[in-house]
């Protein structure tokens, strides 16, 4: 790698580093007013992470564009948001409020419905939570974190069309499916191997011709 790093300890700007004559990279830290960035880029790929302190909470943004995740080309820009949970628990653990939500979301070149994620986190797990993938799945129960993590979820999804899944066809569904989607499933148990139980319909469905 060759770069350089420029400014004092507690607020550093690395203007520009390369590592392995592929990734250019830049980033920002300053621990006195808590602002920390970072930038990777490789021709058309682009990490960029920003931090940021907030009054009393934590707003982080992520960005990607044509980053390859389990083989997908992914294109994102998402916005999270920490804060303070003010009804806290009876035991005295601290919590906080995590707010989620994607401005667009690319997925093997096809634009996908936003997501939007909001829970209590603390050390205990996730409470409250509740997921929307557009208005056509919802994802609500909560996740602990003890020796063994446990989960107690229920996904509903649908109504909505399997042509909005093409991106995922070439990799984990046949050829020219179509059709209507719905269902509901209960997810409990440890999250190794949760008990499943649910129920889903496909209405004028076609494989193929």
């Amino acid at each position: 790698f060759l770069g350089s790093i420029s400014g004092a300890p507690a607020q550093f700007r690395i203007s520009d580093l390369r590592v392995n004559n592929s990734y250019r990279a830049s980033g920002r830290f300053d621990l006195s007013a808590g602002v920390y960035g970072i930038e990777v880029q490789s021709e058309s790929r682009r990490f960029r992470f920003d931090a940021a302190a907030q009054d009393i909470g934590w707003k982080l943004i992520l960005q990607l564009e044509h980053v390859p995740i389990f083989g997908y080309d992914v294109v994102t820009y998402a916005t999270m948001v920490f804060e303070p949970y003010t009804d806290l628990p009876s035991e005295g653990i601290a919590a906080l409020r995590m707010d989620l939500k994607t401005d667009y979301l690319v997925f093997e070149h096809q634009l996908l419905r936003d997501f939007k994620v909001k829970a209590q986190v603390s050390l205990k797990g996730l409470d409250e939570l509740v997921a929307h993938w557009g208005s056509v799945s919802e994802l609500r129960g909560q996740v602990s974190f003890g020796k063994v993590p446990e989960a107690d979820l229920t996904l509903r999804v649908g109504p909505f069309s399997l042509e909005e899944l093409d991106a995922f066809g070439a990799h984990a569904l046949p050829e020219s499916l179509r059709g209507i989607f719905e269902g509901k499933l209960e997810i409990q148990g440890p999250l190794e191997k949760p008990n499943l139980k649910g129920a889903f319909t496909v209405e004028n469905c076609t494989l193929g011709s």
